[in-house]
This record gives C-alpha cells, sequence and structure tokens, in this order.
C-alpha cells in the first residue's frame, strides 16, 4: 500500500541529481561498512531521512556526498569542480565541507563547527541516527556498539542544544 509521505520522499530522492549519486556510488565502490554491507547504502539512507525531514535540495545532495571527502579519494577540490559546471551548488558543498572531520580535530569541535553552517545540523543528525541504527550495531562487538553509541548520544545532545 502506498503511503502519500512515501511518494513524497521518493519524489525528493528521485530530485537528487543522477550525476550526484554516480559520484557517490563510484566514490564508495568496493567500500563495505563495519557489518561487510555495501557503504553506499548509508548516504542513501542518510539522503533518505534527509529528505523525509524535509530538507532542501543542498541538504539532499550534500547528505549522498557527506562521506565522500572523508572516505575516499575525492577531494573538496573535486568537488568544487562539479559545482564550477553547475552539477550542484556552492551551498551544498559548504555543508559537506563542514561535515568533513578533520583529522585530529576534536569530535566536540567537530561537532560545534556543523552547527555554523545553515543546513549541516540536520545533515549530520540524518547520519548520526543511521549510525545509531541498532540494526547496524548489532553487527559490531558489545564494546565497539557501545562506544559508538555513546559518542553519538553526546554529539546528538550537542546538536540538539545548538
Amino acid at each position: 500500500m502506498r503511503n502519500e509521505n512515501d511518494v513524497e520522499i521518493v519524489e525528493r530522492l528521485r530530485n537528487s541529481p543522477s550525476d550526484i549519486i554516480q559520484v557517490a556510488m563510484y566514490a564508495h565502490m568496493g567500500q563495505v561498512d563495519k557489518a561487510g554491507r555495501p557503504y553506499i547504502l548509508h548516504p542513501m539512507r542518510v539522503a533518505h531521512r534527509v529528505a523525509m525531514g524535509g530538507g532542501s535540495f543542498h541538504q539532499v545532495t550534500a547528505a549522498w556526498l557527506h562521506d565522500v571527502v572523508e572516505d575516499t579519494h575525492v577531494t573538496l577540490e573535486d568537488l568544487a569542480g562539479m559545482v564550477q559546471f553547475n552539477h550542484f551548488y556552492e551551498h551544498a558543498l559548504k555543508i559537506i565541507q563542514v561535515l568533513t572531520h578533520e583529522k585530529n580535530e576534536p569530535y566536540s569541535d567537530y561537532i560545534a563547527r556543523i552547527l555554523t553552517v545553515p543546513g549541516a545540523k540536520a545533515v549530520k543528525r540524518a547520519d548520526i541516527l543511521d549510525n545509531m541504527d541498532l540494526g547496524r550495531l548489532s553487527c559490531l562487538d558489545t564494546e565497539t556498539a557501545a562506544r559508538l553509541w555513546k559518542k553519538y548520544d553526546k554529539a546528538l545532545a550537542q546538536l540538539d542544544e545548538g
């Protein structure tokens, strides 16, 4: 049975530029998450959650690409080139940039930095909620799952305060 809300979500995801989805798929090709599943499913779920929450085109674009710079060979400069050729807009790039966790940056500073860019909070919140999914965490050893849950729970609280 089709739900009207589901139709709207599908439409929002369908409006994600196919070249953005292709970049995400190419960049994450061959990657698997901690449970051994194709990594691309994570940004897809994050984009879905952002779209479901009424996210803008910029936010949905950033959701698809939120881990590309941090976890692949694709650079911010590569993505800036896509902006130059109008594949997506500069604000999406700003969101992606702020969502890229810098090496040696304390996690709480990273979360605080996210709060400085409009639209980034919703994408990071969707990312964290997907990372906290019990179905995903149950594939990890108990100690790792507990550590990650605590980290993400603290980050959510910081986001919600900001």
